[in-house]
């Protein structure tokens, strides 16, 4: 299993994916012309289920997408250290 993109949950129960969270929030914008509340952010997997930033780190590393360094950002992704 692989980290494929970024993705948002709306409280509402829809998911966007982008290559960045922001992205995911400017397609917000578009659908909706204003910001919605956000229910989590986190990653969609090569599996399509949608993973919390803690866990798409986990993924990402043993998928070796991301190399662990002494700089890990609060022991969760960020869409930054991908690409």
């Amino acid at each position: 299993m692989k980290i494929l993109c970024s993705s948002i949950i709306l409280e509402n129960g829809l998911m966007l994916c982008g290559w960045r969270h922001p992205s995911c929030i400017h397609k917000i914008k578009e659908i909706y012309g204003k910001p919605q509340k956000i229910k989590e952010q986190g990653f969609l997997t090569s599996e399509g289920k949608f993973v919390d930033r803690k866990k798409a780190l986990d993924i990402a590393i043993k998928a070796e997408q991301y190399k662990p360094f002494e700089n890990i950002k609060h022991n969760i992704l960020f869409s930054e250290d991908l690409y």
